[in-house]
């Protein structure tokens, strides 16, 4: 999965600057309670994030890998179509100065609907 954010953010001596973060994300994911209507998956995975600010006299480039935990849960409408809930955490800071650093840490949450192109069987 793409991701891609803009943030400003308050920086000292420089005030606010504007933060781009692109995340290229990769998630396992595994049932844990599952039948033919409902399903509760866990999953656990990473996200190559980078991050580009430029103001005045400052220029920050850095990468750095995050690490995600995905908490979920899946209600199938047909063989087709479900809709999904998900919860995910990401913790990790980036080193943007000597002394500082920007916390990457937070929490996502996800309501959608998935089409399947291919029929699940026992689903």
């Amino acid at each position: 999965m793409f991701r891609y954010y803009r943030s400003q953010i308050e920086l000292p001596f420089v005030l606010d600057t504007w933060f781009k973060f692109r995340y290229l994300t990769l998630n396992l994911f595994t049932d844990i309670v599952s039948d033919e209507s409902l399903a509760f998956y866990v999953g656990l995975g990473g996200s190559l994030v980078t991050l580009n600010a430029d103001k005045d006299f400052i220029s920050i480039t850095e990468s750095i890998f995050v690490p995600e935990l995905a908490l979920g849960g899946e209600y199938f409408l047909s063989r087709n179509y479900s809709v999904f809930t998900e919860l995910s955490f990401q913790t990790g800071s980036v080193n943007i100065d000597l002394d500082e650093s920007l916390s990457l840490m937070g929490i996502r949450f996800i309501i959608g609907v998935t089409m399947y192109l291919l029929n699940q069987e026992g689903k």
